[in-house]
């Protein structure tokens, strides 16, 4: 999985870290909470009163 994700960055990006920083700008906190599509990031976020 991880061979896969560094495959798929874009030559534009000059390291692993600025593509994850842009893929996490897209990421929307709002939706995951909404949907909780993502049971163990919601119980986190509620557990430390992140948002």
């Amino acid at each position: 999985m991880k061979e896969q994700f560094n495959q798929s960055i874009p030559q534009k990006f000059s390291s692993r870290v600025d593509f994850m920083i842009e893929v996490l700008k897209a990421y929307s906190l709002n939706t995951v909470i909404k949907k909780e599509s993502n049971q163990s990031l919601v119980y986190f976020i509620n557990k430390y009163q992140i948002f």
